[in-house]
């Protein structure tokens, strides 16, 4: 299997594993419903950087990159427990599998500025 195809399927592992997560939340008793929104939001940003990478966006590509580093730097700094430590994993493995594609996107780059 090849990294094109590996990365597809982390994306779909940091959705489904956002959509989970959000759900329990939602369900909880002491549930806010602001957390509780912003946690369904996590699927629909990875629905977007899935789309655009699969596009070959290279817009969409450096904002992914961004978006995985910041949910990284977010997963340690509460409590680690086994949901962080799992978010963390399913970020840095995506980051680096696109960061090991980046020639793919830096000519969509400038195809994306004509």
């Amino acid at each position: 299997m090849n990294i094109h195809k590996l990365s597809i399927i982390a994306f779909f592992l940091n959705l489904f594993f956002w959509i989970i997560v959000a759900t329990y939340h939602l369900f909880m008793k002491s549930s806010n419903p602001i957390i509780s929104f912003l946690l369904f939001m996590e699927p629909v940003a990875f629905l977007f950087a899935l789309t655009g990478y699969i596009k070959k966006s290279g817009t969409v590509y450096y904002l992914t990159l961004v978006f995985l580093l910041f949910n990284s730097i977010l997963s340690v700094t509460d409590e680690l427990g086994v949901l962080d430590l799992t978010s963390l994993v399913l970020n840095v493995l995506l980051f680096v599998m696109l960061l090991l594609q980046r020639g793919r996107f830096r000519t969509t780059m400038k195809n994306e500025k004509s």
